[in-house]
Formats: C-alpha cells, structure tokens, sequence
C-alpha cells in the first residue's frame, strides 16, 4: 500500500482475516468474574489514529494502519471497562492458542 492512499475494501479485509483467530482467544480465562459479566464487543478493527500505549496486554504502541483488537465489557461490580491489542500481542495469543499453551522445543522434565 502506497503512502498517502487509503486501503481498499479487500485490502482491509485481507488484512484483518489474518488475526481472525484472536477473536475465538478467551482473554479472561481462569478469572472468575461475576453473573453480570457481559461482553459488549469483539471485533477487529484498523487504528484510524496513533494509540500511544494503548494495548492492554503489554502496554506497547497501536499505530496508525494496524490490525487491533478492540474489546468492551460491562462488569457487574467495575463498570464499563474498555482494551485494545495490538498485533504483535494478537500473533502471541494465536500461537499460544493453537499450540494449546504446549512448549514443543523438549524443555519437559523427565520424571
């Protein structure tokens, strides 16, 4: 993509379906959270604008262009909670899910 030039319809969704996966990735698992919990959005998104800090996994940089994840949830006892995640976090949580959290590189101990 050309500087200057916006992306096209399929660009976009080209780009996007790269990190369809992070969508199905509980990002709460484990915590028990109340009866009230309630996600009120998953969806992929491409940043119109710099979010300095902005991923909530490892506080890095969503900039301008890229493929996030934007979350919102309405929690029984905190309110309305919002997170955003940026791609490099996305590509971890997908491997990390189709590797089903398994390290293949041999570092199990022999009992």
């Amino acid at each position: 993509m050309a500087l200057g030039r916006s992306m096209t319809k399929e660009e976009r969704n080209e780009k996007i379906a790269q990190f369809g996966e992070a969508l199905d990735i509980d990002m709460f698992e484990g915590d028990f959270g109340d009866q009230g919990d309630t996600c009120l959005e998953n969806r992929l998104v491409i940043a119109k604008k710099d979010h300095i800090g902005g991923c909530s996994e490892c506080g890095g940089d969503c900039l301008k262009g890229s493929v996030n994840r934007v979350m919102k949830w309405a929690f029984a006892v905190d309110g309305f909670m919002s997170y955003r995640y940026c791609e490099k976090c996305m590509k971890a949580m997908i491997d990390e899910y189709n590797n089903d959290g398994c390290d293949d590189e041999g570092d199990e101990e022999d009992v």
